[in-house]
């Protein structure tokens, strides 16, 4: 009788060990969990914040990309103006020769 007492005890004890086991690897297990969520919070708040950074470098990029283009057309323009101008005075030039 005494060693089934003995024996209950001990799996009481056991039992005891093994809740207190449960318990922790739950708690545990609710740390992990907190610690994914955050840790997904922060990765979808960089996520976002690189998506809102390629928005702004893709705008940056086309901004360049016409302001580029404006400065060559009026580039063109300009030589365009320049070979007119430099016809003109040719021409003035030829007028000034025949009147000599």
């Amino acid at each position: 009788e005494n060693r089934e007492l003995r024996q209950a005890a001990r799996m009481v004890v056991e039992l005891g060990r093994l809740r207190v086991d449960l318990t922790r690897e739950h708690v545990h297990e609710a740390v992990l969990r907190s610690q994914l969520r955050e840790t997904e919070h922060v990765v979808e708040a960089q996520a976002a914040h690189m998506i809102e950074q390629q928005t702004l470098n893709d705008a940056e990029v086309q901004a360049a990309l016409n302001a580029l283009r404006e400065r060559e057309e009026l580039h063109e323009q300009a030589l365009d103006r320049l070979a007119r101008e430099k016809q003109l005075a040719t021409r003035e030039q030829e007028g000034i020769d025949k009147i000599r």
